[in-house]
């Protein structure tokens, strides 16, 4: 009943009319946007994994809560693990009403301040990764294999300067084909998690993921990923 309510109510906010109390309520950014804090740590954010190159962390949006003003500090990438309806409210005190589907993936930049509210149950639930500032390693690609990620079962979401960022479906009936990883490599478990990696010399290793985690592949080596006993989808990120 829940899940019929929410579908119900995101429904609504994409195609019925505006629902009174929602959108354009004045609730203007509190004093200098630039001294807010970080969106994370808070309640309801776990920090999956952090290196030199970014922070992988799962953050919850409850229906009714409302995480704090806050102002990014890195550009960041996600996806959605649910379909859910939360608000937005930006500096200027304007508030908007988003819905969003599960395995939506996108990327917003470094500066955004808003502060969000959960809107439906289940709520909102994102894996994202802060993309910290620095200079790529830059891997040479002496292997005679083509370099960069090129899965079959890939599809291209975007591809930036700084980035590329891939929606993946991996079947266990279709292997990858081995590549030079040009680039360091952030993945975001959507379904599945069970993957095996393969690099030439060495045994396979198999990542123990699940739904709503990830891992970090460093670049620099010939590899490739294939599902193990089920499909998994991920999504997967290149940095430039």
């Amino acid at each position: 009943m829940k899940r019929q309510l929410a579908a119900a109510l995101i429904a609504s906010i994409v195609l019925g009319p505006a629902i009174p109390g929602w959108a354009q309520v004045p609730q203007a950014v509190p004093g200098n946007s630039i001294d807010l804090p970080h969106a994370w740590p808070r309640s309801g954010a776990e920090k999956i994994l952090e290196n030199d190159r970014g922070a992988m962390w799962n953050i919850d949006f409850a229906e009714g809560v409302g995480a704090h003003w806050h102002k990014h500090q890195f550009e960041f990438v996600g996806v959605e693990l649910t379909t859910s309806a939360f608000t937005v409210t930006n500096p200027d005190g304007m508030t908007h009403t988003v819905a969003s589907p599960r395995g939506k993936m996108w990327i917003l930049p470094k500066g955004l301040t808003h502060m969000e509210k959960g809107l439906t149950t289940p709520g909102r639930n994102i894996l994202i990764v802060d993309l910290k500032d620095g200079p790529s390693p830059g891997y040479e690609n002496k292997s005679g294999e083509p370099s960069g990620y090129a899965g079959t079962q890939a599809k291209l979401v975007n591809d930036t300067a700084r980035l590329l960022q891939w929606d993946v479906s991996l079947s266990p009936s279709v292997p990858e084909k081995a590549t030079f990883h040009s680039r360091d490599i952030f993945i975001c478990v959507l379904d599945g998690g069970r993957l095996k990696v393969s690099e030439p010399g060495k045994p396979p290793e198999l990542l123990e993921l699940k739904p709503g985690v990830g891992a970090f592949l460093k670049g620099g080596v010939v590899r490739s990923l294939e599902a193990v006993e089920a499909t998994s989808r991920l999504m997967l990120v290149e940095l430039k």
